[in-house]
């Protein structure tokens, strides 16, 4: 007996270090196959064996009393049965007891097992049964209600979208005596932009919901490092990357899609003399005629609204330019097919160049003009006059109500193919869907700033914007992957609670 018990420490090693060279994922397992003391004793209830792995289990799993110990082994069968307690289980007071009657032999096994397991462990991670416990209690608690089901789901595609915003800029070098990183402003500026207030209320709330963070200085301090030339490609940088990922996840595929380009304004209250790139306001505003103005190419095609791409009018800027600019950016990114464009860009200067793009376009004609005029003549259903204007075609189509909408496009067509005129013309209604746009990105995404500089303007207008892509790629996520549509997508306030609460990987 004595024999047994006192085993030779170098063929101990050697043995265990056999049985340990494949890796199992339950510590149990591990301990079952290994002899490291004697199996059987007339003066004791449990063997000796057991209770040393009994023991080496709990320094492998990091369990700090006998009490837990005997409960793990109670209430997880294999594992009872994997460290060879057949029948009765022991308890914390044996347990106790059989830890201070150990002989330095039996200390030096016991320290063998833990090592030669632990560096497995680290080797290979695994998840640890106690973790494994843990998530079927949390699941037991939870139970799988719809609610809970879409929970799980939308956490899972609402962290791909902070993982990607988590990499969308730097702010700026993080001083070497900085007290916030970059992720910090970010996460910050999110709550600034989708609470829609101004920098100290923002910042404010976000330190009160997490006991820390940057003040509204430290977050104007850091975009006013960059210029708007500094500023301008990062976004498009980052812009070009969200639609990319909307390729990589099915939303935006090889088909042909819809967009459409139009301007919208930030209105500007102060000193227009003082503050550079201000221009007059499309609409008088509240007590201002003046604004930041920004055009913009969207996708308006069902199901996938994407913004594409901003640029600000400045003041010695044309429109022209910015239509060109937007719509050869628009076209590296998608397939493009029909740019439907607001009445703003009615000039045979800009209806050549978007044709010699290749580009297929429809407008709204402009009252009073001579090919208008030509138009209103017509008293029938649908009206086709090709080569209105130089080789464009105009279409007169009466609504159910008896109004006429008039279009311009370069669609070549005779003057006999009705239906498609008149699917051309009302085609155009679905420029409205940037218009709504607009509005999301303005009540719901949009940060307010005092800030007369320009920087800083087109930060939080682009800022908006990129959140906005994230809402929408989220929402079609969802819907693609999980079939959650309508009502079970995310409103942009909940979208907003959703991004405040995830943090990003670090």
């Amino acid at each position: 007996m004595k024999a047994t018990q006192k085993c030779d420490k170098a063929k101990i090693t050697k043995e265990i270090r056999r049985q340990l060279v494949d890796g199992i994922d339950n510590i149990p397992l591990i301990l079952k196959d290994l002899e490291i003391g004697s199996t059987a004793s007339p003066k004791r209830t449990y063997s000796v064996d057991s209770m040393l792995k009994a023991i080496s289990f709990m320094r492998i799993k990091k369990i700090k009393s006998y009490r837990k110990l005997r409960a793990q082994i109670i209430l997880n069968l294999e594992d009872k049965c994997n460290l060879g307690f057949d029948e009765k289980v022991p308890t914390h007071q044996d347990l106790s007891n059989f830890v201070r009657r150990l002989k330095s032999e039996q200390k030096e096994t016991i320290d063998l097992v833990v090592n030669k397991v632990s560096k497995r462990l680290d080797k290979y991670p695994m998840v640890l049964d106690n973790e494994k416990l843990a998530k079927v209690k949390k699941e037991e608690a939870s139970p799988k209600t719809k609610f809970n089901i879409r929970k799980e789901k939308l956490e899972e595609v609402v962290n791909l979208a902070r993982q990607d915003l988590n990499r969308l800029f730097k702010l700026g070098a993080k001083h070497w005596n900085g007290k916030y990183s970059n992720n910090d402003l970010l996460n910050v500026l999110i709550s600034v932009a989708t609470s829609h207030k101004f920098a100290e209320g923002g910042a404010f709330k976000y330190r009160y919901e997490h006991k820390s963070g940057p003040s509204a200085k430290t977050i104007l301090r850091a975009i006013n490092r960059h210029s708007y030339d500094d500023l301008k490609p990062l976004f498009l940088a980052e812009m070009k990357r969200q639609v990319l990922l909307a390729k990589r996840k099915g939303i935006i595929d090889g088909r042909k899609v819809t967009v459409a380009v139009d301007a919208t304004d930030l209105y500007f209250y102060g000193d227009r003399d003082s503050t550079p790139n201000i221009v007059n306001a499309d609409h008088q505003g509240h007590g201002t005629g003046f604004a930041f103005k920004f055009v913009e190419i969207a996708i308006v095609t069902h199901n996938q609204r994407f913004a594409l791409c901003a640029i600000p009018k400045l003041n010695n800027g044309e429109m022209h330019d910015i239509l060109i600019d937007l719509l050869k950016f628009a076209k590296e990114q998608v397939n493009m097919g029909t740019v439907l464009m607001d009445r703003g860009f009615y000039s045979i200067e800009d209806m050549k160049a978007v044709d010699q793009l290749g580009i297929k376009f429809i407008m709204p004609m402009k009252s009073g003009t001579n090919a208008f005029k030509r138009l209103s003549n017509q008293q029938s259903e649908v009206t086709i006059v090709p080569n209105i204007l130089d080789k464009f075609t105009g279409i007169a189509a009466r609504k159910a109500s008896g109004e006429l909408i008039y279009t311009i496009t370069n669609i070549k067509m005779t003057v006999k193919d009705y239906n498609l005129a008149k699917y051309v013309a009302f085609f155009y209604r679905y420029r409205w869907q940037i218009e709504s746009n607009f509005r999301e990105i303005k009540q719901n995404f949009l940060g307010r700033t005092t800030s007369v500089r320009y920087a800083v303007k087109y930060f939080y207008f682009m800022f908006a914007n990129v959140l906005f892509n994230f809402w929408i790629l989220v929402n079609l996520l969802l819907e693609k992957l999980y079939g959650f549509k309508g009502k079970d997508g995310i409103a942009t306030y909940f979208f907003s609670s959703v991004l405040n609460i995830w943090k990003p990987p670090p």
